[in-house]
């Protein structure tokens, strides 16, 4: 079956293919680095292992914690004493080291680094940390030119893992290192198995028959395949095709990008079109209504000049009747004059007329009668009755203005007031008649032409009122 390596130098293809058998085994990792990047323990821990990480760097330990949750993970460096120590931290990198003179070697190769104070453990405090029962199938240690001071601090625990990973090599050389530490290894009966030209690899006399695993170095009969995350040059082929590939598809995500906003722009025009269209669609039904709107003002401007017209036609018609009626009335105004001037006439005639002078005492009699005679003191009535005795006398020769007098006396009701004096006054009259000289009763042949049309007159009006009496 086909697996994934991830580690810098094919570790994990060796022990895989010397423990692939076991199932959900248990690994140490000191120098366990990043979780991923040349990692040795994350193809096992695909396949259901766990173990403990000890990684003293902050940044790689983090990632652990993060990525490893069925592992145990120390934030300390693995030494021969169980106090604080400096760590020499290069960042980004798989240099970091608690060997200072490696830290100023990689310093004169252009590396820099920080000084941290870390925890130390040894071997030994690591182990006991272990469950009692707990077998260790692998552990590897990669610590920078440190290796020597692990393997020190691994004095009296009786664990024993069945494979030992070790870097024999100073960092970044091919020097080997494993002389001054491997006596301790065979020491605890282990046997020297295989060597990848950084690594040693050692196998515990407990499972010498592991030994046949690492005869050959990988090969094609191991089935694996590179993840493409490592950091070693025989990596870089695959980070080229990768890089190839990330460009091409870098290059097609552009290209959709640009056709997304190829497609975004023609929507968008055809949105614009859209919105175009239909403000030309709502113009056009707003030219529409004025145009209705301007043949509805059209048409009622024509019946408003029609209405004008017929106005005007009318108030031509008004205005010709009224000049008729102007005339009319000047007419009427005119004849009103001419009458008022011929009553007038008359009545100037009437009052230079014999009749109406002659008749002045008369009239003067009634007004005074209606206004003081009922109230006159005796004294004062003596002293008129001279006066009306001898008007009486007047009236009495002169028949028609007798029977004028009496009509206006009953008009005026004065007939019962005046009837005892006008009796006594006829007695007294008919005493001294002898003594006036007689006069010639005045007859209607007699009148003038003038005095003839206004005794036609009164008595008309007098018949007029006797027959309203006589209705009423």
């Amino acid at each position: 079956m086909t697996y994934i390596s991830y580690a810098q130098n094919f570790e994990d293809v060796m022990l895989w293919r010397a423990l692939r058998h076991v199932k959900n085994g248990f690994y140490i990792d000191i120098g366990a680095q990043d979780p991923v990047v040349d990692s040795v323990s994350l193809l096992f821990y695909e396949h259901g292992w766990s173990g403990m990480n000890v990684e003293p760097t902050a940044q790689y330990y983090n990632m652990l914690l993060a990525a490893r949750k069925r592992d145990t993970n120390f934030q300390v460096t693995i030494g021969t004493n169980n106090s604080g120590s400096t760590f020499y931290t290069f960042d980004g990198t798989g240099l970091s080291t608690a060997d200072k003179e490696t830290a100023l070697r990689h310093s004169k190769a252009g590396f820099s680094f920080r000084e941290v104070e870390v925890g130390v453990l040894t071997l030994d405090s690591l182990f006991e940390a272990l469950p009692d029962d707990q077998i260790v199938h692998w552990m590897k240690i990669d610590v920078e030119g440190q290796e020597q001071q692990v393997l020190e601090s691994w004095v009296t625990s009786k664990v024993r893992p069945w494979i030992l990973v070790i870097e024999s090599t100073k960092p970044l050389t091919r020097e080997e290192t494993f002389l001054a530490w491997e006596a301790n290894v065979t020491s605890k009966s282990y046997r020297f198995a295989y060597f990848d030209g950084l690594n040693r690899y050692y196998v515990s006399a407990e499972h010498e028959e592991l030994l046949e695993a690492f005869r050959v170095p990988p090969n094609i009969f191991d089935g694996f395949v590179l993840s493409g995350q490592s950091s070693q040059p025989f990596y870089r082929i695959n980070e080229l095709k990768i890089g190839q590939a990330d460009a091409k598809a870098q290059q097609a995500r552009l290209e959709a990008q640009e056709a997304a906003l190829r497609a975004q722009r023609v929507e968008s025009e055809r949105d614009l079109a859209e919105i175009r269209a239909r403000e030309a669609e709502t113009h056009a039904r707003e030219a529409e209504t004025h145009a209705r709107d301007a043949g509805v003002r059209a048409k009622e401007a024509e019946a408003t000049t029609e209405q004008v017209q017929v106005n005007a036609a009318q108030a031509k018609a008004i205005a010709v009747q009224m000049e008729i009626r102007a005339e009319q009335a000047s007419v009427t105004a005119q004849n009103a004059e001419t009458m008022v001037q011929q009553v007038t006439s008359q009545l100037q005639g009437v009052y230079a007329s014999k009749a109406w002078r002659s008749t002045a005492p008369l009239r003067w009699i009634a007004h005074q009668s209606r206004q003081h005679l009922p109230g006159l003191s005796g004294r004062t009535k003596h002293a008129i009755k001279r006066p009306l005795i001898a008007s009486l006398s007047f009236v009495q020769t002169r028949p028609l203005l007798k029977a004028t007098l009496v009509n206006a006396i009953a008009k005026l009701g004065l007939a019962e007031q005046l009837r005892p004096w006008y009796r006594g006054a006829v007695a007294r009259r008919a005493a001294v008649s002898h003594l006036e000289a007689p006069r010639a009763e005045l007859s209607f042949e007699d009148m003038t032409p003038r005095a003839k049309h206004l005794y036609q007159q009164l008595q008309a009006a007098i018949e007029n009122e006797q027959n309203r009496n006589a209705q009423g």
